[in-house]
């Protein structure tokens, strides 16, 4: 089936979907390629395919209707703050991993992140909590 790729060919998403079609001996078929996310849901929204991505770039897409979005397998990212060993974290740093920590939670929480789930926490080592 054509996609329609949005972003750089070297991204994250792009490198997932190769890998994973490459395990199949499948390639990728292009219906058409975009810079940007936000042209890349015109294209599919005018039809010309649908688009491999996360469900957050769609998601006020998805929740007027608009699109839909289907999960694939267990594609899987992990967000990490990461901090200089033998040096204490500024109250800063300390404040924005809060600050992000809660946000997660609360888009976790509320449904807004589509499709992500939180970790257990064993996935993460306990020297590197804060």
């Amino acid at each position: 089936m054509p996609l329609v790729l949005a972003g750089r060919p070297d991204s994250w998403v792009r490198r997932a979907l190769r890998d994973a079609l490459g395990q199949e001996a499948l390639g990728i078929e292009v219906a058409a390629e975009a810079d940007t996310v936000a042209i890349a849901k015109r294209l599919v929204l005018a039809g010309l395919g649908p688009m491999v991505d996360v469900a957050a770039m769609v998601r006020a897409e998805i929740l007027e209707g608009r699109l839909r979005a289907v999960p694939l397998g267990a594609l899987a990212i992990t967000r990490l703050l990461v901090m200089p060993r033998g040096r204490e974290p500024s109250p800063t740093a300390v404040a924005a991993a809060g600050l992000l920590r809660d946000c997660a939670r609360e888009m976790l929480a509320s449904g807004l992140w589509l499709g992500a789930r939180a970790p257990t926490t064993s996935a993460v080592p306990d020297a590197r909590r804060r």
